[in-house]
């Protein structure tokens, strides 16, 4: 009897242990089914979020309109089959994402190779502008050298100009036989004064430089002398 007793007394110690054991085993079996449940919720958030990224929820545009490929977690349920409830992932949500994707990736590459030829564009442009750039700057050395030549010619002209005007002056001097007599200044060095203003008038290029080739008719009155 003792022996049965001692017997029966160390299967309940072992019956014990065993359910505190199981008891453990069970409070962190639910910690991970928390954490995992956690974890899936996560996961379908971030899932029609991209769907809504992707203008796929709540109903994608054609041809998918028809696919409904929204999910929901169902953590009340003990059938892991009905954990999840919507359509079928790798009849209906899979295919249909692949469907997508291939048509993403087809949009991509054309977007590329229009990237492709706009930039083309630009470098060819950027060339031109180039181009441009040196022959406008060759038309610019063009120009100085032009005006470094008329500014030549110009003072050229002014001393041949000066020379015919000062010609005339003892041409018309010599063959009249004319003195000079200033009505206001008698001075000699005032009426040289006066047909130096005169020349730098003609210098600067004033219309009414003509009108005194005669010598100045508003400037210098002559009288004959015989």
């Amino acid at each position: 009897m003792n022996t049965d007793r001692e017997t029966l007394q160390r299967n309940l110690e072992d019956l014990r242990q065993k359910i505190d054991e199981s008891k453990k085993v069970v409070h962190t079996l639910e910690v991970t089914v928390a954490n995992r449940i956690t974890t899936v919720e996560e996961a379908l958030d971030s899932y029609t979020g991209m769907l809504t990224t992707l203008g796929l929820y709540p109903t994608p545009p054609e041809p998918w309109q028809d696919a409904d490929l929204s999910l929901e977690l169902n953590s009340g349920f003990a059938n892991p089959q009905q954990l999840l409830s919507g359509s079928d992932i790798r009849k209906v949500i899979r295919p249909t994402l692949s469907s997508v994707a291939e048509h993403k990736r087809q949009e991509r590459a054309v977007v590329d190779n229009e990237s492709v030829k706009v930039n083309n564009e630009l470098d060819q442009l950027t060339t031109d502008c180039k181009n441009l750039d040196y022959e406008i700057g060759e038309i610019e050395k063009k120009v100085t050298q032009l005006n470094e030549q008329a500014d030549d010619l110009r003072d050229v002209c002014f001393l041949l100009i000066f020379e015919q005007v000062y010609l005339n002056f003892l041409i018309r001097l010599h063959n009249k036989r004319c003195r000079w007599r200033v009505l206001k200044h008698r001075d000699w060095n005032a009426s040289l004064r006066r047909l130096g203003r005169l020349l730098l008038q003609m210098a600067s290029g004033s219309n009414h430089v003509c009108n005194h080739c005669n010598l100045g008719k508003e400037k210098l009155l002559y009288e004959r002398a015989y």
